[in-house]
């Protein structure tokens, strides 16, 4: 029976340093080879010689070379993701440290669910994959085999493989539920060496964890026996050399990162009188931007101006985002009711979309152009606002002009 043992700190570094002395460079001498060492002895007595002890006619002095599983497990870095991501992937890289081939089964261990984080036990879903086509992504066909078990194929010895995690992260919302700007959430991935299967086409043949026993005896030579020299990872209960009990365990794990970077975005609607009439209406020209009007938007009168027939009001929608990330894609849909007639539009604050300070003179919808008894429908697309913070906010704002239907009247003192 194979003996399990594992290796000790001090035991490791002593052999480590052996092999620096020796100047040996050599790779890892696989497990089970049989290593014979012969000697020869000659001597005379007087000038007479006598006959030479050796050992070579019994075969020499043998012992057969241990099996050492380490694994080494390291993650890529911070992964930036967005709220809602499917498939958001990270990146680990399984090196087998061992002198013999191996293969091993990965498990996922998310913050518990008091972890301020996004990702909470039990959140979403996650997959292990190895990305054959080097894309970055999860695609048809390259789950790893067994998708419940997440067995890799065989690793040989002093091989690395990469193996990558699809995550879903989720929608964007505050506590546990919701992905926020900033948030940072981090997983485990744990490599736990398993013997290799009996049949190599089928992964599934032997899925044996090689697990420590206790050791009955002293070390023999004519047995392969099996020493644990893994470091302490960070998965829950994941021991090793360097750990609070200093106990190899045949495995070996490493933390993902993954940070929201995302736009968060605020709007909302105002409406003021700008003119008793239509009298400059249809040009919207900006100011100058102050403290509290950064966008230099057109103010609009504050005299005692009423909301009368031929008056011209003045609708601003300001949008906000606080985010490190800029919001792509920004489309607007305003509806004027039949009462009110459009007489100018623009956009102030956005980059690129459907209009710019410099192009006030657009063509108005057919049901904008006049009131024909049709609500007008105004729309601004493809446009950005730009990253900001709390501290420093970026702005962009759609302003809209039209005139309250019906003839202008003077106002009732």
């Amino acid at each position: 029976m194979t003996k399990l043992k594992t290796l000790s700190k001090a035991l490791l570094g002593a052999t480590a340093m052996t092999a620096l002395m020796a100047g040996a460079a050599h790779a890892q001498t696989p497990a089970g080879t049989n290593v014979v060492n012969t000697f020869t002895l000659d001597y005379s007595v007087g000038t007479t010689a006598q006959p030479t002890i050796s050992n070579v006619p019994t075969g020499g002095t043998p012992f057969v070379v241990d099996r050492l599983i380490d694994v080494l497990v390291t993650n890529g870095g911070t992964v930036n993701v967005t709220p809602g991501q499917n498939d958001a992937v990270q990146t680990f890289t399984i090196t087998n440290e061992s002198n013999s081939d191996q293969r091993y089964v990965l498990s996922i261990e998310l913050p518990p669910a008091t972890d301020p984080g996004f990702l909470t036990t039990g959140a979403g879903t996650q997959v292990f994959f190895i990305d054959a086509n080097g894309n970055g992504a999860l695609d048809a066909g390259e789950e790893l085999d067994g998708t419940s078990s997440n067995i890799t194929p065989q690793v040989d010895l002093g091989d690395t493989i990469t193996v990558s995690v699809a995550r879903n992260i989720p929608n964007q919302g505050a506590g546990e539920t919701g992905a926020v700007d900033g948030e940072v959430s981090t997983i485990h991935v744990l490599a736990q060496t398993i013997e290799l299967a009996v049949d190599p086409a089928d992964p599934t043949s032997v899925n044996t964890i090689v697990t420590i026993t206790p050791d009955s005896g002293n070390n023999t030579n004519t047995e392969v026996q099996t020493i644990f020299g893994d470091e302490a990872g960070v998965f829950t209960g994941d021991t090793g050399i360097g750990g609070t009990d200093d106990t190899p365990d045949g495995s070996h794990s490493a933390a993902g990162t993954f940070t929201v970077a995302a736009a968060n975005l605020t709007a909302e609607k105002t409406v003021g009188t700008f003119a008793q009439d239509a009298t400059g209406c249809d040009t919207i020209t900006l100011g100058d931007a102050t403290g509290s009007n950064p966008l230099a938007l057109p103010l609009r009168d504050t005299s005692e101006i009423f909301y009368i027939p031929g008056a011209c009001v003045q609708y601003e929608i300001l949008v906000t985002n606080t985010g490190s990330q800029p919001a792509s894609s920004v489309r607007i849909e305003d509806t004027l009711p039949v009462t009110l007639d459009l007489v100018s539009i623009d956009a102030v604050g956005f980059t690129g979309g459907d209009f710019t300070a410099a192009t006030q003179a657009i063509p108005l919808p057919a049901d904008c152009e006049a009131a024909g008894g049709n609500p007008c429908v105004i729309e601004f697309e493809n446009g950005t606002v730009p990253a900001g913070t709390e501290a420093n906010p970026s702005l962009a704002a759609i302003v809209i002009r039209a005139v309250i239907a019906g003839p202008p009247a003077a106002p009732t003192p």
